[in-house]
């Protein structure tokens, strides 16, 4: 028993250490070192609108995602630590929205034949939370011992506002041309539909999964995020169709432009191809004033990007501790 004594003595002053070592780690400040980050994403966007969709009649969120539209997608910006759980992050994102009519067999849908795309701008500030933290593999680092090295990780939900710089584009005989100007939907008209802006107030939302790498410095990621925006123009399509002739004949506009308005505002096929591959009318399906989208439910749009975080402005921790020694007051 007395050669136990050491033994037991050393193993509980290491027990003690580990504590108190644990304990330092989560009650000190530590979460304060490193807090500045540059944050990037590369992946997929996929817009969630009028046009394209699912091969059914329109429905809202994800459930109307037609998976061939998942277009180029980006992210830059710094994010910040404010705690041991939240953070806030400031990004630009830039995304090509799309959505084709083309790829869907419902028949009101198909017949309307629109396309379009838009290449989009958004910046927006974002608070993040973790929502759970997690340690992969040996809580310590234990030599001899074969397996996983403790990372962090964690995953983490996330909410904000931003504004989105779009213009939706149709494309015809191999070109792309912007919309807003042709005013599709009569919006160069006093009796036609309210003129659209080219931006718009935007919510992101989601949730991510992150870890760290070999390099401490370096974290990568999963984040899927869903935005909602305060507009239903992304695609130009919102309301009813208009008087063709019309939008053939707008004041100050080239000939041209006159033809390209009265085709982007009506391209449709006049019919649609059922289940046996036969083709069936719809006379008077895009007649003026007839449905052409839904005003009810504005647009969204959704990231799925890989992501990678690098701490810039590294320092090393200290805490600060005073002893009074003879009147003198040192710092360490």
């Amino acid at each position: 028993m007395t050669h136990t004594k050491p033994l037991f003595l050393t193993l509980g002053l290491v027990m003690l250490w580990q504590v108190a070592t644990c304990q330092f780690y989560k009650n000190q400040g530590y979460w304060k070192k490193d807090r500045l980050e540059l944050i990037g994403g590369l992946g997929a966007a996929n817009f969630l609108g009028e046009l394209g969709g699912r091969d059914r009649v329109g429905s809202d969120f994800i459930w109307d995602l037609e998976t061939k539209q998942f277009k180029p997608a980006m992210t830059f910006g710094l994010r910040y630590t404010t705690s041991k759980s939240t953070k806030i992050r400031a990004q630009i994102s830039y995304s090509v929205l799309a959505g084709d009519d083309a790829l869907t067999t419902e028949k009101f849908r198909s017949n309307r034949n629109i396309n379009f795309r838009s290449r989009s701008w958004e910046a927006a500030g974002i608070f993040e939370v973790i929502i759970r933290k997690v340690r992969p593999g040996h809580q310590y680092n234990l030599a001899g011992v074969k397996g996983q090295k403790p990372k962090d990780a964690n995953f983490y939900a996330f909410a904000g506002l931003g504004i989105l710089k779009y213009n939706p584009q149709g494309f015809l005989d191999n070109e792309w041309y912007d919309l807003q100007p042709l005013g599709t939907e009569g919006q160069n008209f006093s009796d036609g539909a309210d003129p659209y802006s080219l931006y718009s107030l935007v919510i992101p939302m989601g949730i991510g999964y992150r870890w760290r790498t070999i390099n401490d410095n370096i974290m990568m990621g999963i984040e899927i995020g869903h935005r909602l925006t305060f507009s239903d123009y992304i695609d130009d399509v919102s309301t009813v169709y208009y008087d063709p002739a019309q939008l053939g004949n707008q004041p100050g506009f080239t000939e041209f432009d006159n033809l390209l308005a009265q085709y982007f505002g009506d391209p449709s096929l006049g019919y649609y191809i059922d289940e046996e591959g036969t083709q069936v009318a719809l006379p008077g399906a895009t007649n003026p004033g007839e449905q052409r989208g839904d005003s009810e439910d504005n647009d969204a749009y959704l990231f799925a990007q890989v992501t990678m975080s690098y701490k810039i402005a590294k320092r090393v921790y200290r805490k600060k501790v005073s002893l009074k020694k003879k009147g003198r007051k040192v710092v360490f």
